[in-house]
């Protein structure tokens, strides 16, 4: 039987992850039945594993507030005296469940991560096992604020350890895009007034070569982060940025001319083969749960 059962509501799956990770991180085997097999009697099982636990966490949200099972299973809980509840946003908690002393680890609440570590240390005590790890709890607590305020741009840019969420990936490029058009413009503009002599496909190729070694590395510190994100090492990015960095001024080169229908479609070709990888590893979903890498990114 697992240490802990969850009891929580469907609609805030996603947001119980990072909790779940951080529970399972500590040795604690977590029970939610997002691990329910198909065939299983999920009535059955879940009753099962909400009587074999030590400790019983209870969600409440604007969504486990009206479910009158999760109402079930809190009381389950409370009459064998394990009942651990948790608050993941400001919706009033029913009664008599709001008499129970909660833990607050919404993004609204100032005092998270103090409350996430009582949390931990009461389900020690349930467990009989030693509370996490302070600096574990705080780092969840930071996870729990608006991904606007505890992105770090300079980590997400700069830095190759550590790893790196799909939805943190797309929201810097949507973020960044305009800066990067921006840089992309001035160095043509730079080149095309410093150029002298040449074709419009030199300048294009040489702005796009300028370009490429601007953005390098930003680009090796979001790849890698990404693949460390499926658990894997960030040298499996290096054909596919090695390719990209050698391949840009000759695919601008191809582009410069509209009119040679030729040269453009092998451009496009050339674009899609270096698209296709990064757009993959934006794409696929992480591991989930720490991994040689460290914690679920946020």
């Amino acid at each position: 039987m697992a240490d802990i059962f969850i009891s929580y509501a469907q609609e805030d799956g996603e947001r119980i992850q990072p909790l779940v990770a951080l529970l399972e991180s500590q040795g604690w085997s977590v029970f939610w039945d997002r691990k329910l097999l198909p065939g299983d009697n999920w009535t059955t099982e879940i009753d099962q594993k909400l009587k074999g636990a030590k400790a019983a966490i209870v969600v409440w949200s604007r969504h486990s507030t009206t479910s009158e099972w999760v109402k079930a299973e809190a009381m389950a809980a409370r009459e064998r005296a394990i009942l651990v509840p948790v608050r993941i946003d400001q919706s009033a908690i029913p009664l008599p469940f709001g008499l129970v002393q909660t833990a607050d680890i919404s993004p609204e609440a100032a005092n998270s991560a103090d409350s996430l570590g009582k949390l931990v240390t009461q389900i020690s005590g349930l467990l009989a096992k030693a509370p996490a790890n302070p600096e574990i709890v705080a780092n969840f607590a930071s996870t729990q604020k608006s991904i606007f305020s505890r992105i770090d741009w300079m980590q997400v840019m700069f830095d190759i350890e550590g790893r790196l969420s799909r939805k943190t990936l797309w929201l810097s490029l949507i973020v960044l895009m305009p800066v990067l058009f921006l840089a992309q413009f001035a160095i043509e503009n730079v080149i095309r007034a410093t150029h002298t002599g040449g074709d419009e496909a030199t300048i294009m190729s040489k702005s796009a070569l300028a370009y490429t070694f601007l953005t390098l590395y930003p680009t090796i510190a979001l790849t890698t982060k990404r693949l460390h994100d499926f658990n894997w090492s960030g040298w499996w990015g290096a054909l596919p940025i090695a390719f990209l960095a050698f391949t840009t001024s000759y695919q601008a080169e191809l582009l410069a001319d509209p009119k040679n229908l030729e040269n453009v479609a092998s451009g496009l070709w050339l674009a899609l083969a270096n698209i296709v990888p990064f757009a993959l590893i934006g794409l696929i979903p992480g591991t989930r749960g720490p991994n040689r890498f460290g914690m679920p990114p946020p």
